[in-house]
């Protein structure tokens, strides 16, 4: 009884590492702060490059001073990627009056090849 489910539950595995192997991977760098804050309305994708197989998005955004960009997100449907991020308090529970720009620079493992659309949002 053991050997048939091991049998039965092996291409289940394989499917599903499949599957995982072909999601896009995505991490975030925030890498500077803006001076211009109010030019920047919400999130802007202000370049989009490769870097080899490694789609590279350079987004601007901003948020009260405390807060940071954590918990990259990304979908991809046909050729278009969606990029999403968490802002995130230094100390929980605080707010700041103050807004700073940022540069948010995604890397995408695993985006479609060619030309893409993209876009970007902080999820709330």
């Amino acid at each position: 009884m053991h050997r048939k489910l091991v049998a039965l539950s092996l291409p289940v595995f394989a499917a599903c590492a499949a599957i995982g192997a072909l999601s896009p991977r995505v991490s975030l760098q925030e890498t500077e702060s803006c001076a211009d804050v109010w030019s920047i309305r919400s999130a802007t994708v202000q370049e989009v490059s490769r870097e080899g197989q490694v789609l590279v998005v350079s987004v601007l955004g901003r948020a009260p001073c405390n807060m940071h960009a954590k918990r990259p997100k990304v979908g991809v449907t046909g050729n278009q990627v969606e990029l999403s991020w968490r802002w995130v308090p230094d100390v929980p529970n605080t707010v700041e009056k103050c807004l700073c720009g940022r540069r948010l620079v995604f890397r995408v493992e695993g985006a479609p090849e060619g030309e893409v659309s993209v876009v970007a949002a902080s999820a709330h």
